[in-house]
């Protein structure tokens, strides 16, 4: 064979091995709404119980790292971030979570984030929620068994070099989920979260819009009912752990006045039917649209609800 003939005998080995290692170690490559459907089906749909389930809204599905809460623990323990947008807290919803509770385990928490969102008669219609728990059962057989294997494109040379580039937010390797907002959707339920620029007064105007044009207010039915559902699991040997998500300080007194919102007579009434209160400073976290925190933000929530869970846990 000549020289020539084993240089290029040479190159197409190579090409070949380096084809198969792009294939095997990068992510499939996936359009936004792809990963973004599979991410909440998968949600939705898996069956594994753990030991700790986060419910709320999307103050929650983007501000609670379960990774993050378990570096505050001492034990390792499972967990699920459950937290869909617009999130009430009607039976259904706290139905399943229940579900997902690991009731063998020793250890079982159930995280709830409880501001003004949760507990309106428009959040509890649940139509996040409801979308992702009606699809198909083929689409569910064919996100949680399929698409992993079936779902493989070719990445251009730039998008690799910048997969492998250790940016602070490359290593979340956050997508642009929509215009100047980026995210990354974990496994564990959580969708972390940033916007450029940052603007903490984005939402105020908009929900306080939406707040006047639907009526907006806090029912005494769905509160009285979580209070009731909270003395069940607690019955159930299942610590119950609440605290007001943060978001800026506008926003919170604004949701105060609107809807009467009392924490401490929350906190206090949680407390009587056998749950647990988290304080939280909102000063101490950054909110990237005046609602929902920045991911560092999060992490750092999640850190200390895991200190505070440990506390609870290990006392």
């Amino acid at each position: 064979m000549s020289i020539q003939k084993r240089k290029v005998l040479f190159t197409a080995i190579l090409s070949g091995l380096f084809v198969v290692l792009i294939k095997t170690y990068l992510p499939l490559k996936r359009s936004n709404s792809e990963i973004a459907n599979d991410f909440w089906i998968k949600k939705t749909h898996q069956k594994e119980k753990k030991n700790i389930v986060v419910g709320g809204n999307s103050r929650i599905y983007r501000g609670i790292s379960i990774k993050a809460i378990q570096s505050g623990l001492d034990n390792k323990l499972s967990g699920v971030n459950l937290g869909y947008s617009a999130l009430g807290y009607s039976n259904e919803y706290l139905d399943f979570l229940l579900s997902r509770v690991d009731l063998k385990s020793k250890n079982k928490v159930v995280v709830l984030a409880l501001d003004v969102g949760p507990l309106t008669d428009i959040a509890v219609e649940n139509k996040s929620f409801a979308r992702y728990k009606s699809v198909s059962n083929s689409e569910i057989f064919k996100v949680l068994y399929l698409n992993e294997y079936v779902n493989i494109s070719s990445y251009k040379p730039s998008e690799i070099i910048r997969i492998f580039q250790k940016t602070a937010e490359n290593r979340h390797n956050f997508v642009e989920d929509r215009k100047n907002y980026f995210a990354k959707y974990y496994e564990d339920g959580w969708v972390a979260s940033y916007k450029v620029p940052n603007n903490p007064m984005e939402a105020l105007p908009v929900y306080k819009k939406f707040a006047e044009d639907n009526n907006m207010q806090i029912s005494n039915e769905v509160y009285q009912n979580l209070l009731f559902r909270i003395q069940e699991f607690v019955e159930m040997g299942i610590e119950v752990i609440c605290f007001r998500p943060p978001s800026t300080l506008e926003m919170q007194e604004w949701e105060n006045e609107k809807f009467k919102f009392d924490e401490n007579k929350i906190r206090k009434e949680i407390e009587e039917m056998g749950g647990h209160w988290i304080e939280i400073n909102t000063t101490e976290y950054k909110s990237y649209d005046g609602s929902h925190l920045h991911y560092l933000s999060a992490e750092k929530l999640s850190k200390i609800i895991g200190i505070k869970m440990n506390q609870i846990l290990y006392k």
